[in-house]
């Protein structure tokens, strides 16, 4: 299961943070040649924090987490008064499930920089997806109050701040309080779509069920292409027995995502409820099989994930033959997993058993697993570190 990342204050950290489940790392996201350049300036200018920083980020995109960690920690050192470098950092610990460490790390970013409205935003996104509420909600409250004494924050920032207060409330089941947060999130930026889905889903919680078809055929209406719009109106169409409606907004949702659970069993459940003829069936047919292929995904992603956090926390603290033990033993259990081939591969190169992870690189080349050119970029790599020992 990725990871559900909540939504970023893009606006204010200028990062292209990265969202990545559970992983160690993830292939195939960013450019080698582009990487290999970044790296090629960090060796040449090692004292520069910001091409540390570049280089972090690009690890972290192309998911070599562990060398993403220590170029952050590099940066740091050599600039610890950039804050975005902190909130970088703390992202390859989400990345990673490595909440404690994460929020650890924000705590002392949000105190050590008290008037940055990132580092507090980020906090509370952090401790929301821990479960911790009431301190999530402080966060936010307290970043709302900072952006309302900065001129230079704009509507729209203002309004994801009063949104995820909204959302705060809504998870403490306070929905008076949340209508108010998302009522002034639209006061500052009335186009702004999240904040309508937003303000549909508690509709939909509250049983308005007309008020949630408004807001989310205005989602629908402005951005066709919007998921979760068509999805609202589809549930509010059918509770509110209004089955054909159900049905079309659901078709329109598996267009848009075929492989959306909760879409197919809408189309399905409605369609029963206008006939049971073949369309009906075939609907019913497809959600149950899609439904046993999503259970046997999230079980082998559940596992995968956490082979990688174990191998992972082992590689921080130094044991890197024990991350090589638990990674050949997840790859064992699931022989296809890009994911444990390329930190297998990774850990080896840094133990210099280059030859070994040479032969890892080659084996996911014989079975195609991952990118092809990504791969024959990191087995390429491995050659030319072998050859220069």
């Amino acid at each position: 299961m990725p990871r559900h990342r909540l939504y970023r204050y893009a606006c204010l950290v200028a990062l292209l943070l990265t969202a990545g489940g559970l992983a160690i790392a993830q292939t195939g996201v960013g450019s080698g040649r582009a990487l290999a350049a970044l790296e090629d300036a960090a060796r040449r200018d090692p004292e520069n924090a910001d091409a540390q920083r570049r280089l972090a980020l690009a690890l972290h995109g192309d998911g070599q987490l562990r060398r993403a960690i220590e170029a952050y920690e590099h940066a740091i050192r050599l600039a610890p008064d950039v804050v975005e470098t902190y909130l970088g950092l703390s992202d390859v610990f989400e990345t990673a499930n490595l909440g404690d460490e994460a929020e650890s790390l924000l705590l002392d970013t949000a105190a050590a920089f008290p008037a940055s409205i990132a580092a507090r935003v980020e906090l509370g996104e952090t401790r929301f997806g821990a479960g911790k509420m009431r301190e999530a909600l402080e966060d936010f409250q307290r970043a709302r109050r900072m952006a309302d004494l900065d001129d230079a924050v704009r509507e729209d920032q203002k309004a994801f701040i009063l949104r995820r207060i909204g959302d705060m409330h809504v998870h403490m089941i306070r929905f008076d309080e949340a209508l108010a947060a998302y009522g002034a999130a639209l006061e500052s930026a009335p186009g702004d779509l999240d904040v309508r889905a937003a303000l549909g889903k508690l509709y939909l919680r509250r049983n308005r069920l007309d008020d949630a078809v408004r807001e989310y055929s205005l989602v629908v209406e402005r951005d066709p292409e919007r998921l979760e719009g068509h999805e609202g109106v589809s549930e509010a169409a059918f509770r509110l027995g209004r089955f054909d409606e159900a049905a079309a907004a659901a078709e329109a949702a598996v267009r848009i995502d075929p492989a959306h659970l909760g879409a197919r069993y809408r189309l399905a459940a409605a369609r029963l409820r206008t006939g049971p003829d073949d369309a009906a069936r075939a609907a019913m047919d497809a959600y149950r099989e899609l439904e046993a292929e999503t259970r046997a995904r999230e079980q082998r992603e559940r596992e995968i994930g956490s082979v990688q956090k174990a191998a992972l926390a082992e590689a921080l603290d130094g044991n890197l033959e024990q991350a090589v033990v638990l990674l050949r033993e997840g790859m064992a259990a699931h022989p296809a997993a890009e994911v444990l081939h390329v930190n297998l591969g990774a850990t080896l190169g840094s133990l210099g058993r280059h030859d070994e992870a040479a032969a890892v690189f080659e084996r996911m080349l014989a079975m195609g697993i991952g990118d092809a050119d990504q791969v024959r970029r990191l087995l390429e790599e491995m050659r030319v570190d072998g050859a220069g020992q």
